[in-house]
């Protein structure tokens, strides 16, 4: 075994030992907290009153746990899908919407 035959067998040790200590670490990471039944209501930040957010469940995306949720504007009646992590659609658009502040 010359030296160069050495050097990639430590280096290959040294990555099978940092994988195994990544995957240790993750192995040891408390759950998410827990998500709140379909159809529940969400509390909202700062909520004026106008919206009212209802979740309609959860799924797994990768390592990451996302979220549903219908955001109800209360004034217009326009409906919002938003998805955790990802962004928010208008649902049933049958035009804009012009309300007085």
């Amino acid at each position: 075994m010359n030296s160069s035959d050495a050097g990639g067998c430590f280096f290959a040790l040294l990555a099978l030992a940092l994988l195994g200590f990544l995957i240790y670490q993750k192995s040891n990471e408390p759950p998410p907290p827990p998500i709140p039944k379909n159809g529940s209501a969400l509390p909202v930040e700062k909520s004026t009153g106008r919206f009212e957010v209802r979740s309609q469940g959860s799924f797994c995306a990768g390592a990451r746990t996302r979220e549903v949720v219908i955001i109800t504007d209360t004034k217009t009646g326009v409906q919002y899908l938003a998805i955790t992590g990802c962004g928010t659609s208008e649902l049933q658009q049958q035009g804009k919407t012009l309300v007085e502040e």
